[in-house]
Parts: structure tokens; C-alpha cells; sequence
């Protein structure tokens, strides 16, 4: 209650120093202790997975470097809350997205940003089926998602889930 109590003055005082109306999207994000405690363990979850056994995709089975303990198809859980999702179509073979807590995604090289909060594709003359890429994107449950935590470029921490959609079409 104190902590809520506290983003929402915090949130009264940024709104007012940037000069950011009641109706118009803030340009910050308030992160509270509480989620970052959050985050932090689903980190040491996915540490212990990555220190105990290696975890790689599927799609890269007959080419894959190095001993796999697990190899994660699509929907898998790769620690509770960490789901895996396959990219088809990208210039990497296998290559995943992650979806953390339903919040959070993270993409390899197929989602790039070169600008903060400005997603947008891999050029289709990089990609092995631009229109496999576009559709498994599209497969990906980006309703709830905020931050896209993208393989090349700037993260976008406040409607990413939307600014891809939009970037899709």
C-alpha cells in the first residue's frame, strides 16, 4: 500500500517536471522494488538451468556446437515463467523468442531497434522466408507484453507488445 502510495506521487511529480498531460502516455516507467525481486529470481532460475545443463533449440538439433542436456521446441517452459517460442523464417536457423512472465519478450536478430522505442524488422533480403518471419511473430502473445528486449538495437520498456503489432501491420 505505502509502496503504491509512492509510485503514484512519484509518477504526479515526473508527469509535472516533463510536462505530460493526464490523458497522454507517460515517457517513463516506475519499476518498485517488488518487481525488480522478481526479475532477480527468474534470473537465478534461468542461471541455474544455463550453469547446471545447456538449454538449445530445436530447430538447431544437427548443428548445435556443443553438448545439449535439453533441446526447447515451441511453448516449452524453460524455467517457470520463461517460455520459449520458435522463430520461423529468420536469417538463424531454430532461432527462439522468450517470453517472460507474460510481460517481457525477448527476440534474437529478427527484431531489431535502432532508436529507443522504435521496433522494426530485419530487412527481408536478410531473411531465409520473410513471410514465415512475419507470421510467427504474429503467433506470439504480445497482449500483455510491455518491454521487448530485442537481440540488436535499444529495449523498449512501455508498449512493446503494441509497437510490434503496429510494426507488423
Amino acid at each position: 500500500e505505502t509502496t503504491d502510495r509512492a509510485v503514484v506521487q512519484i509518477g504526479a511529480i515526473l508527469r509535472q517536471r516533463h510536462r505530460i498531460p493526464p490523458e497522454r502516455e507517460p515517457d517513463f516507467a516506475i519499476r518498485t522494488q517488488q518487481e525488480f525481486q522478481a526479475m532477480q529470481q527468474t534470473i537465478y532460475g534461468l542461471l541455474t538451468v544455463l550453469l547446471v545443463g545447456v538449454a538449445a533449440p530445436a530447430g538447431e538439433r544437427g548443428s548445435f556446437p556443443i553438448a545439449v542436456d535439453r533441446w526447447l521446441a515451441d511453448g516449452d517452459e524453460v524455467v517457470p515463467g520463461l517460455v520459449a517460442h520458435v522463430l520461423e523464417g529468420s536469417k538463424t536457423p531454430g532461432e527462439l523468442a522468450l517470453v517472460l512472465d507474460a510481460t517481457t519478450l525477448v527476440t534474437g536478430d529478427l527484431v531489431r531497434a535502432h532508436r529507443a522505442d522504435s521496433l522494426h524488422l530485419l530487412p527481408p533480403d536478410k531473411l531465409v522466408d520473410p513471410a514465415a518471419a512475419r507470421a510467427s511473430l504474429l503467433r506470439l502473445p504480445l497482449a500483455g507484453i510491455e518491454a521487448v528486449l530485442v537481440g540488436d538495437g535499444w529495449p523498449t520498456f512501455r508498449g512493446g507488445g503494441a509497437r510490434l503489432r503496429a510494426v507488423l501491420g
